[in-house]
């Protein structure tokens, strides 16, 4: 049980387009949540084993019963009011669980689970992955305002057209920003996040590299105008209010985790993280890890598949490095 409550988590197995079951489930029921003294957060994540699904968690105080039966009675109604009508090949699933098993190197149930399916499975903190217990306590608060941030932005990308590749890449930059990374800091980190994501591509290395180089050639001026937009006046891509409280809360997570790092009451992995060589000369540069699952997680919340994502900072780190040389020159 958790000190501050109890976390409640649910799996709604979805397989049509998961933007639709988020802005007209999931943000209604949270905003319905938010009005009982009992909340406290919640999260969600995109997952795919046992089916393309959205795993919702809610941070309750102990001894509000009634708030479970909201959950599960909203999101029942929804599935049967709006149910998910794509049909997808069990086979053509198991396969996609077995390939993702093993760039994630986690074991996984074979099991397909009903489209249209809601269930309940225990909420397994990822303490490893965060710091330890508190940095994963910091780290949930930050999913916290990461989902608010992504339900508004999916919102607003549906309601203005906004490209879903374009407002990723800003919500990555601000969580880079927050966190201290200058542009030539960011340059290291963003190569080493795409060829990390570019695991998920089959295609050979080189290919993919050239293939990605040729469409940046193809709108070079383009992604260079969109960062100087970004840094001049970032709320043109991100609105101002939802772009105030998510920077605010950038900075404060910023302020705890490396609190909690310099009073040495995070743990890490294991030395020689993929992220870190190089980053040495970085202050708390063991953060990084953490914070580059800041910025994945966020991209799985706004609906970036990590094929997408090796792309996403591809594009980046390009057009961040024809800034740093024009930089450079002046």
């Amino acid at each position: 049980m958790n000190a501050r409550g109890k976390w409640l988590s649910y799996l709604i197995y979805y397989y049509d387009e998961q933007d639709r079951l988020l802005t007209q489930c999931i943000r209604p029921l949270v905003d319905t949540l938010k009005s009982r003294e009992s909340f406290v957060q919640y999260f969600f994540i995109r997952y795919w084993e046992g089916g393309p699904h959205i795993r919702f968690r809610v941070l309750a105080q102990n001894g509000d019963e009634a708030l479970e039966n909201v959950i599960e009675t909203c999101i029942r109604t929804y599935l049967e009011v709006e149910p998910s009508t794509l049909d997808l090949s069990e086979r053509v699933m198991r396969e996609h669980f077995l390939k993702f098993s093993r760039l994630e190197n986690v074991a996984v149930s074979f099991t397909v689970q009903p489209n249209n399916s809601l269930r309940r499975k225990e909420y397994e903190p990822e303490y490893d992955r965060y710091g330890g217990r508190e940095g994963t306590i910091c780290s949930e608060a930050h999913f916290f305002h990461s989902s608010e941030l992504c339900l508004g932005l999916l919102r607003d990308m549906r309601e203005k057209g906004r490209q879903r590749l374009t407002v990723a890449m800003a919500v990555t930059l601000t969580i880079l920003e927050a966190f201290g990374m200058g542009i030539e800091d960011s340059l290291t980190i963003l190569s080493k996040y795409s060829r990390v994501w570019q695991r998920y591509i089959p295609q050979d290395p080189r290919q993919v590299q050239d293939y990605f180089g040729q469409k940046y050639r193809a709108q070079k001026d383009k992604i260079v105008n969109y960062l100087h937009h970004y840094f001049h006046d970032k709320s043109k891509i991100i609105p101002e209010e939802l772009l105030a409280p998510w920077m605010a809360h950038l900075d404060n997570t910023n302020e705890q985790m490396t609190q909690l790092y310099r009073n040495g009451q995070l743990t890490f992995q294991a030395e020689g993280d993929q992220y870190l060589k190089g980053l040495e000369h970085i202050p708390n540069y063991k953060l990084i890890p953490i914070v580059i699952s800041y910025i994945h997680m966020s991209n799985n919340r706004l609906g970036i598949r990590p094929e997408q994502e090796a792309y996403l900072g591809f594009l980046l780190y390009k057009g961040l490095l024809e800034i740093a040389d024009k930089m450079r020159l002046e």
